[in-house]
Order: C-alpha cells, then sequence, then structure tokens
C-alpha cells in the first residue's frame, strides 16, 4: 500500500482558491432566479403529539448532516411544560426523500424529547410554573395533565423534493437548509458543520469509525461518570473529529501544509469528497491498522500520559505509530507488556515535558514532538531526546 497515494489531498495542485470573482449580467442573475434550480417547494402538516412514535417509525431522524442530541434533561423538561402551557413550538422541517419518505432536517430534539416523554424515559425537572410535576414521569401525571400533552400539534415544513434537481443541488440545498436553520439556538460545532456540509463516502466513513471502532473509542477517554450521562450530553461528534484530525494531519506532513489545525480539518473533509471508494476503504483500513498497534502497545491508555487523554497526545502517538507502519520498523525490545509499555511512555512525557506543551500547535510542533517519540518506539530510551 502506497501511503502517499491514500493521503494526498494537501498535494499542492489539489487546492484551488475558492475566492475568484464572480461576473454575471442581469440576464444570467435573472435566468438563474427564474429557473427555479434554488427555489424551494414547501408544503405543511400537523402532527398530534400522541400519535408521533408511530407518524415517525419509518422516518429517517438522522440523516448524515444531523447533528447528535444534544439537549440535556432540563431543556427537555422545559418544552414539555411548554407544551402544558400550550406556548407554541417551533415547526420542524422535513425534507422528502422519496413519495412519502421523509428525513428531519430540523427537530430531531422535540420530537425525540416528546416521544421519550410520553414513554417515560425521563421524569421532568427544574420546571418554573409547574414545580409541582419535578421528579414526575409521563405515567405519574393526572390524566388530565397527560390528554393536555397528548392534544397538543406539532407542526411541520416540509421541503418537497423536485424532480428536475439534480442530486448534487439536492445535497447542496439540504445541507444550506440545515445550516441556516441552525444559525440560532445552540451553535453547532464545526465537526458538525463539517459532517452537515461534506455528505460522502468518506464522511460515512469517518463517522462510522468515530462512532463504533471499539478500541479507538476507549482510548479517547470521557468523564469518569461517563456512564451516567444521556446521550445528548457526549460531547458532540468529537470521537469524528478526532478521526478526521489524525487523516487531516497524516496528509498535511505527508504534502509539507503549514496552515492550522482548524485549516487543514476544513479542507481535509471539503476536498476527501473525491475520495473514492476504494480509497476510503484503504484509508480506513490504514486507520484502523494504526489504532490498532497503538492499542496493542499501550491498552486503553492509548492516547493518554498519567492516564489523561490529550489531543497533544494522541497527535504523538498515532502519527508516531503511523510512521513505524510506513518505514516498516520494529519498536524497542523494551517494550514488553503494557503495563511497562505505559510506564516507559509516562516517563518518556514527563523528561520531555518542554515540547511536549499544548501551548505550541503548530505543525512544526507536531512534527517535532512525532520524531521524538518515534525515536523512543525505537530505542525504548527516555532519555533519547534530550
Amino acid at each position: 500500500m502506497k501511503i502517499n497515494v491514500l493521503f494526498n489531498i494537501f498535494s499542492k495542485d489539489k487546492i484551488k482558491d475558492n475566492h475568484s470573482e464572480i461576473n454575471a449580467t442581469r440576464k444570467d442573475l435573472v435566468n438563474k432566479l427564474e429557473s427555479g434550480a434554488y427555489n424551494l417547494v414547501l408544503d405543511q402538516a400537523r402532527y398530534p403529539l400522541n400519535s408521533l412514535s408511530a407518524i415517525f417509525k419509518d422516518y429517517d431522524l438522522n440523516p448524515e448532516y444531523q447533528r447528535n442530541q444534544v439537549w440535556d434533561i432540563s431543556r427537555k423538561s422545559k418544552l414539555i411544560e411548554s407544551l402544558i402551557i400550550n406556548i407554541p413550538i417551533p415547526p420542524i422541517f422535513l425534507y422528502e426523500t422519496a413519495l412519502n419518505r421523509f428525513e428531519v432536517m430540523d427537530g430531531l430534539q422535540r420530537i425525540s424529547t416528546i416521544i421519550g416523554f410520553l414513554n417515560n424515559q425521563f421524569m421532568l425537572t427544574d420546571l418554573e410554573i409547574w414545580a409541582e410535576l419535578n421528579g414526575k414521569y409521563f405515567k405519574d401525571l393526572f390524566p388530565e395533565f397527560q390528554d393536555s400533552i397528548r392534544r397538543r400539534y406539532l407542526s411541520a415544513t416540509i421541503i418537497l423534493k423536485e424532480t428536475r434537481n439534480t442530486s448534487e443541488q439536492q445535497n447542496k440545498l439540504k445541507q444550506l437548509v440545515f445550516e441556516r436553520l441552525n444559525t440560532g439556538g445552540i451553535r453547532l460545532t464545526p465537526q458538525e458543520i463539517r459532517n452537515a456540509a461534506n455528505i460522502g463516502t468518506m464522511n460515512s466513513m469517518i463517522n462510522d469509525l468515530g462512532d463504533n471502532f471499539n478500541e479507538f473509542k476507549e482510548m479517547i477517554k470521557y468523564p469518569k461518570d461517563y456512564q451516567s450521562l444521556q446521550n445528548d450530553e457526549i460531547d458532540r461528534m468529537a470521537d469524528r473529529e478526532m478521526v478526521l484530525r489524525f487523516l487531516a494531519y497524516k496528509d498535511a506532513i505527508i504534502n509539507n501544509e503549514k496552515k492550522g489545525t482548524k485549516y487543514l480539518l476544513d479542507t481535509y473533509a471539503k476536498l476527501s469528497i473525491s475520495k473514492t471508494e476504494g480509497e476510503t476503504e484503504d484509508i480506513k483500513n490504514y486507520f484502523k491498522a494504526v489504532t490498532l498497534q497503538v492499542y496493542d502497545l499501550f491498552g486503553g491508555s492509548g492516547y493518554s500520559r498519567s492516564h489523561k487523554s490529550e489531543k497533544m497526545i494522541y497527535d504523538t502517538i498515532m502519527l508516531s505509530v503511523s510512521k513505524l507502519i510506513d518505514n516498516g520498523d520494529s519498536i524497542s525490545s523494551k517494550f514488553t507488556d503494557v503495563s511497562t509499555n505505559n510506564r516507559l511512555k509516562d516517563e518518556f512525557f514527563e523528561k520531555n515535558e518542554t515540547i511536549f506543551n499544548g501551548k505550541y500547535t503548530s505543525l512544526n510542533k507536531v512534527n517535532e514532538r512525532v520524531e521524538s517519540f518515534y525515536s523512543f518506539l525505537l530505542s525504548g530510551d527516555s532519555d533519547v531526546y534530550l
């Protein structure tokens, strides 16, 4: 497998200036307007809350561009209180993917919250007007309160699929609408924006690795009370961003790219859309090979120093091990078992804390750390860089 073939997004001939001047006559603009290619065709609907679970059973509640659930119990409870008080709820937005088939563009939080409460999945908390209901599940409410919630409706705006639009135009429209709908409320994380804007085989592969690659997820440490957290309280798409981070850094180092981290991640995500299914599968296998080598060496502490996971350590270890694999090198015989390996690793970081300073994030510094840790893996000597 030729690594320079897999990682070539930042090669200079592939990066083009996207800020060229646009010259258009009035006729051009009017023709574009009248073509209707970028006009939305809308419909309206009202869904009784008591039927939401059955109605949305066959809907796509998690299209690829959708963000993870991010509401905490307090905010969910406020929505239920609003329903009791009969405060108008903003409409949800649906996109018609086929005849009578829809995906949720905006409103996943509202839909899942209402269905979850009606199914007794959480109890109310932090209510203001109806504080007497705090601590109660739906089943605990008096029938009058249950009926007051059941009889409410959720309004929906449906974006109809236009057959004259190409698949590419449809994706652009969906991504644009999703981004505009989410300019208020909870601000999207950079990775949520990348996920919405770069739909494709590579993006799906990154999401799959971030969500389902067990050894990788074990090494990405969450707070000690992780198991007690709700799914919507976990850092949104952080694991996916870490997969992208390695791929973008690896590509940037090979192609001697010097820009900052956000530029590297944004650009890699955008340009990787052009990767074929075969190239994507090769990159996936490469990422898994590197990750499993790290796991074999250091177990669940693979991305940590002194049991604390850090992005800087993740970058260093992943890129160093990938260099070992690229060069066909063998690690030092001093690395005998996971416990010994982690002890040696922590000693190395402690003795070389000057260069392992999170304040310095340039790619030059990343390279310096990688070279030092790579030499350490070859020699097993924690003083190798001093």
